[in-house]
């Protein structure tokens, strides 16, 4: 879709120049299709370079053409927005009788819309649309990799029995202390650790998730046995 519309786009802006005066919509000469150097390195060119970078983009299934052609098109539509003005601050042998031309609109608004439809406007469109041609071919997609190969993909499964990777659909109904593994996040695994603790029910004194550390002795101070049965688990 972004290569189509950087055909589109670049075709409008390398054409519009030399179609604009029959509707008497463009810049002087107010003549279609006279060529002039505005028209031919401002418009036509960069407009043709975005048309066919849009083309390979639609056409080419190469990641690395369909980049270049991403970063060229979007390189075009800066062009498109800063051409005129580079023109001017060029020596004089490389930019004389490059101009835009005046507006064939007389009002402030007009003028503004004219030069949105046929420079600047456009030019932003084409490096956005190029960006996302361009962020799109810089990075793999799942097809990708169902079609090359998994590139080194593991299931789920390829897990089973891997200490402290397996699927937490192999636990044991209690499940392993989470905080007993080292180097893990995984809860619990297909293959547990050696002498790894396991909480089936609830530990009075220790809560939910009991740690890995033996409780410590309780002290309970100056009570008494007959107080401590009066108070159970009071530390």
């Amino acid at each position: 879709m972004s290569g189509l519309i950087l055909l589109l786009l670049g075709a409008w802006g390398g054409l519009a120049p030399y179609i604009g005066p029959y509707l008497h919509f463009g810049f002087t000469p107010d003549t279609a299709w006279q060529s002039t150097p505005g028209r031919l390195y401002l418009s036509a060119v960069p407009g043709a370079v975005v048309a066919l970078c849009g083309l390979v983009i639609i056409l080419t299934r190469s990641r690395g053409l369909g980049g270049m052609a991403g970063l060229v098109a979007a390189l075009g539509g800066g062009w498109f927005i800063v051409g005129g003005a580079a023109v001017v601050i060029m020596p004089a042998s490389l930019g004389s009788g490059v101009l835009i031309g005046s507006a064939f609109a007389t009002s402030m608004r007009g003028a503004a819309l004219t030069y949105l439809a046929f420079f600047d406007g456009i030019g932003a469109a084409m490096v956005f649309f190029a960006a996302l041609a361009l962020g799109r071919f810089s990075i793999g997609s799942y097809r990708d990799h169902v079609r090359f190969g998994d590139g080194g993909i593991i299931s789920p499964g390829d897990l089973a029995g891997v200490p402290g990777l397996g699927s937490p659909a192999t636990a044991p109904p209690g499940g392993y202390e989470p905080s007993s593994y080292q180097g893990t996040s995984y809860p619990w695994s297909a293959a547990a650790p050696p002498n790894a603790p396991t909480v089936s029910r609830f530990v009075p004194g220790q809560g939910l998730f009991p740690s890995q550390y033996p409780p410590e002795p309780e002290d309970h101070g100056p009570l008494g046995a007959a107080e401590q049965d009066t108070f159970p688990g009071t530390p």
